[in-house]
């Protein structure tokens, strides 16, 4: 009975366009090409080489969708590269983001309140700055002040971002995950250091801070969420990639999952499964928008994915 009535709530909530999320494996670019175009832009710069992210072939990340290609951050001290997050004011966000920081090099990113960019910016990630913190990064202008972390070097890992605006982004608030650990905690006010809020949630700006700075970054999925009936100290996580998808979708989890409950946007259950829980074959399925919930021992999480 539980379960159904976190359905009933979930199907009574108005459903966000699909078109407010993508999923950018970085293959679809030309090696040693800037990016740009679609969700990509530049923090004020010109367009082209020495402003936009490059498409290289040196690094990829291959867990999530495998592929060849990833995006440079090289050591020019001008790229200036925005991933746009589409100035969004209400709801639940999700980015995720594969990060790959040499051993010797530094890598540095800020939040944006708005773009195209208006030099309002907040919330400063920098890994191994100046190469003085070797696997130590930090998050500055924020609400906590500056909050440090471990990362590892030459080897890829993730950053997510999660964002609360359901009540407005004066009233937001944010978490972040680096490999899957929890950096800043849920429920943490999304403010700079002095209280302020953002205007909205613009995007993320990739910059090359100086000639020590060379990263790559690949995989980047940015999705709505919803999260619904549960406590806020015991929230289960998990990550549902690819999104969209046409055959499986793969899970990785922090709890042990006990049910998996697929539901389409008439609330009817289109599939269920109790006995695997590393991957979703939804070749069966119509194409549209789905709900998957996820049972674990810390609660239940509903997210939207989308059958191609």
């Amino acid at each position: 009975m539980k379960k159904n009535y976190i359905l009933a709530i979930l199907f009574l909530l108005p459903i966000v366009s699909v078109n407010a999320q993508f999923v950018d494996d970085m293959e679809d670019y030309v090696v040693g090409e800037p990016i740009s175009g679609t969700h990509w832009t530049t923090g004020g710069c010109l367009e082209g080489l020495g402003c936009n992210i490059i498409s290289t072939s040196a690094q990829s990340h291959t867990t999530w969708f495998g592929g060849v290609l990833s995006g440079l951050i090289p050591n020019d001290s001008t790229t200036d590269a925005v991933l746009d997050l589409d100035n969004k004011i209400f709801g639940s966000w999700e980015a995720a983001i594969w990060v790959y920081v040499p051993n010797g090099k530094e890598a540095y990113f800020n939040l944006q309140q708005e773009v195209p960019v208006n030099g309002s910016d907040f919330a400063h990630t920098s890994f191994n700055q100046g190469l003085n913190s070797p696997g130590v990064g930090k998050i500055e202008d924020i609400a906590l002040g500056t909050v440090t972390f471990n990362f590892p070097h030459d080897e890829w890992f993730s950053v997510i971002f999660k964002w609360d605006i359901d009540l407005g982004i004066g009233a937001s608030t944010w978490a972040v995950y680096v490999n899957y650990i929890e950096i800043i905690p849920q429920g943490t006010p999304y403010t700079n250091e002095n209280g302020e809020y953002p205007s909205s949630l613009g995007g993320i700006e990739f910059k090359s801070v100086s000639t020590n700075s060379i990263f790559y970054i690949d995989d980047i999925v940015y999705q709505d969420e919803i999260l619904i009936g549960i406590e806020d100290h015991f929230k289960p996580e998990f990550t549902l990639y690819p999104n969209p998808s046409s055959d499986i979708i793969y899970i990785e989890s922090n709890s042990a999952i006990n049910n998996i409950q697929v539901y389409d946007v008439l609330g009817r259950l289109v599939l269920e499964q109790n006995n695997s829980f590393n991957q979703i074959d939804v070749t069966s399925l119509n194409s549209g928008l789905l709900f998957v919930q996820i049972e674990t021992d810390k609660g239940v999480l509903v997210k939207k994915v989308i059958r191609e």
